[in-house]
């Protein structure tokens, strides 16, 4: 197992024989029961401010505990890959913060996308 798992840290994931790699399939299949069950249990009405940050911050969270945990496993985790993905959702948090207050303030974006 630790040979597999260094063998995935140092080219970033492996790659199955369909072209998905076994990153993407243990976290969808991972991450589904979880958040299932959380949509069960906290009844948030969907496209609300609570339901958007709720599954924000629960993806992120949910990311960072899958990402550091074979890292620690392994013994070459330290706490920087748990700090990254744990201060993702507070930058998108923030980011959406100044869009909001922009716009309030009448400011537009010189942007076009």
């Amino acid at each position: 197992m630790g040979e597999i798992l260094a063998s995935v840290l140092a080219k970033g994931k492996s790659t199955t024989f369909n072209g998905y790699s076994d990153h993407d399939l243990s976290s969808e299949q991972t991450l589904n029961v979880p958040f299932d069950a959380l949509t069960k249990l906290v009844p948030l009405k969907k496209g609300t401010f609570a339901s958007r940050y709720s599954q924000l911050y629960l993806a992120f969270i949910a990311s960072a505990l899958l990402h550091h945990y074979p890292l620690l496993r392994s013994g070459a985790g330290n706490y920087s890959t748990l700090t990254y993905f744990l201060i993702q959702p507070l930058a998108i948090t923030c980011e959406d913060l100044a869009i909001h207050l922009s716009t309030k303030a009448g400011i537009r974006s010189s942007c076009k996308f």
